[in-house]
């Protein structure tokens, strides 16, 4: 599903407007994405390349994948790129459940697979970021039928015989639905969520007709509204849990729109995971597989963002970015680093996760009498970077700026709501 993002009028930060209203770089990545069928950008490490997807976001216009090598990596690119655009970046979860024969699958991962599919084919989400191991799950094997039920207001339907159809596509029938997946029945009112929808749904039964259709709270079971339809995709569970592709199913590549783009983070580590993968469960078929698996997103225009420098086959490009090594380290020294910056005439944007630490680690600049080329500004970047070209400047992540390991942010990610932060807040 889409990751939460602001509007589209957000008043971000100056550097990062500058940067992608003005860089050469990032132009050119753009402009040459509407012709070249192979793209390879270089210095595309973490950080950097959230502003560089950022920019093809908000100026191609053409639906985006990218591919990373593991969920940790989708989760913590997704972070960088809503850093800087209040784009809705939207996430393609892969199946963590046993595929076994009693395996029961979570239901919230299908709807969030379904979700992204229809965001995409509706234009609701242009940038997608996905473990490979989620593209390699198939979204469907073609049975040769429509698995979707429409239910319209005033349409004449045996409720026997709408329950026997849902429990052949794998729904259970409960007293109340409390999940995706539930139906219930009580006299005339027909119950039922489906498991693609956030919600589940009302019939109301005079008969053997619709008299009635309305949404339920999921909250308080309270109906409201007045619908005159509802789809139900009552496809089997074993045409849509699938623990990997065989080459018969269907991928997300094949469901893309014509013009969309296929990209590959770190490429290398991407293909080593892809063959890691396949070889669970083709044994000797894994390099068909494999090379089935990269045509198929060849059908898409390719981008290969390689933190190294690439060959030069693709008439490669590179990020203008170097390291922000000196603006990290101990608090102390982070502030020292960011106040000779800031004498220099330097640009410097440094991100935190929330209003208190922000507020605080202003108050220490103003302290130190940095200058006001250092602003402090509300975000989650994995790593900082140098955007070394004209109009550029220095980005810092909260964690270099607080002198905290990163292994303290990946353990915060599921962060409990009202716990204090970091112990930063407690220097005085």
């Amino acid at each position: 599903m889409p990751t939460p993002g602001g509007s589209a009028e957000l008043d971000r930060d100056l550097l990062i407007e500058r940067i992608l209203t003005d860089s050469s770089v990032l132009g050119e990545v753009c402009s040459r994405l509407a012709s070249d069928p192979v793209l390879h950008v270089g210095r595309c490490g973490e950080g950097a390349v959230g502003l560089l997807v950022a920019a093809i976001t908000e100026k191609v216009g053409r639906p985006l994948i990218i591919l990373t090598s593991s969920p940790d990596a989708a989760q913590r690119l997704r972070s960088d790129v809503s850093t800087f655009t209040p784009h809705p970046i939207g996430e393609f979860p892969m199946w963590e459940s046993l595929f076994e024969e009693d395996s029961e699958p979570d239901l919230d991962t299908f709807r969030d697979r379904f979700e992204t599919i229809r965001a995409l084919e509706t234009g609701r989400v242009k940038t997608v970021i996905a473990p490979v191991q989620a593209v390699l799950q198939p979204v469907g094997q073609d049975t040769g039928e429509d698995h979707r039920v429409v239910l319209r207001r005033g349409d004449r339907r045996s409720q026997r015989d709408l329950a026997k159809a849902l429990v052949e596509a794998g729904y259970r029938r409960f007293p109340q639905v409390a999940r995706p997946g539930d139906f219930a029945i009580r006299g005339g009112l027909f119950d039922v969520w489906p498991r693609e929808s956030a919600v589940p749904y009302r019939l109301d039964f005079f008969d053997d007709e619709i008299d009635l259709i309305q949404s339920i709270s999921p909250r308080d079971q309270k109906v409201s509204g007045d619908l005159e339809v509802v789809v139900l995709t009552l496809a089997p569970r074993e045409s849509w849990f699938i623990r990997g592709w065989t080459g018969q199913q269907s991928l997300l590549f094949d469901v893309l729109p014509d013009n969309a783009i296929v990209a590959v983070w770190e490429p290398k580590e991407v293909i080593d995971k892809v063959q890691f993968l396949v070889g669970q469960w083709a044994g000797g078929n894994r390099q068909p597989l494999c090379e089935g698996f990269w045509e198929r997103a060849g059908r898409h225009a390719r981008l290969q963002l390689d933190p190294l420098i690439p060959e030069g086959g693709h008439r490669p490009l590179q990020l203008p970015v170097v390291s922000a090594d000196r603006v990290q380290g101990s608090l102390e020294g982070t502030v020292t680093a960011l106040a000779d910056t800031a004498d220099r005439g330097e640009e410097v944007v440094v991100f935190l996760r929330q209003e208190a630490e922000a507020e605080r680690f202003r108050d220490v600049l103003s302290e130190a009498s940095v200058g006001p080329g250092v602003r402090v500004i509300l975000g989650q970047l994995s790593t900082g970077f140098r955007w070394h070209e004209d109009g550029g400047g220095i980005f810092v992540s909260g964690n270099a700026a607080l002198g905290r390991k990163r292994t303290v942010e990946k353990t915060k990610r599921k962060r409990v709501e009202g716990r204090a932060v970091d112990n930063f807040l407690e220097l005085e």
